[in-house]
C-alpha cells in the first residue's frame, strides 16, 4: 500500500513539473504577443464605429471623427451617415467626412445639459 502511495505521489509531482514547464514556456510567448499588440495598432473601422455610436454628445463624436479621419473608409462613413440619418454617397470620402462633421457641429450648438 505504501509503495502504491509513493508511486502516485511521484506521478503527481511529475505531472505538476510538466504543467509548470508548459506554463513557463507559454508565458513569455503571451507577454511578447501582448507587448507587440500595443505597438503600432491602428483602430479598426468596427472599433471606430463602436466608439462613435457610444459617444453621448455631438462634440465627442466630432473628436472621434477628427482623431480617426485617416482610418475612415467608404463603408464606415456610410454607416456613420446612416446612424445620423444623413443622406450619403455624394462626393469624395473627405467631403463626406467634412459634411458629417459640419452636421455634428450644427447639432452641438443646440445641445444642452440643462434638464427640461
Amino acid at each position: 500500500m505504501w509503495g502504491l502511495y509513493m508511486e502516485n505521489k511521484e506521478k503527481n509531482e511529475d505531472e505538476m513539473i510538466v504543467e509548470k514547464e508548459a506554463q513557463a514556456s507559454a508565458e513569455p510567448a503571451a507577454e511578447a504577443a501582448g507587448e507587440n499588440a500595443g505597438v503600432g495598432d491602428e483602430p479598426t473601422p468596427f472599433e471606430i464605429l463602436d466608439r462613435f455610436l457610444d459617444a453621448r454628445t455631438a462634440k465627442e463624436k466630432i473628436e472621434i471623427l477628427s482623431e480617426n479621419s485617416s482610418h475612415i473608409d467608404e463603408r464606415l462613413i456610410g454607416n456613420i451617415e446612416a446612424s445620423l440619418d444623413l443622406p450619403g454617397g455624394d462626393g469624395t470620402l473627405w467631403q463626406r467626412i467634412e459634411y458629417v462633421m459640419y452636421c455634428l457641429r450644427t447639432k452641438s450648438r443646440f445641445e444642452t445639459d440643462r434638464l427640461r
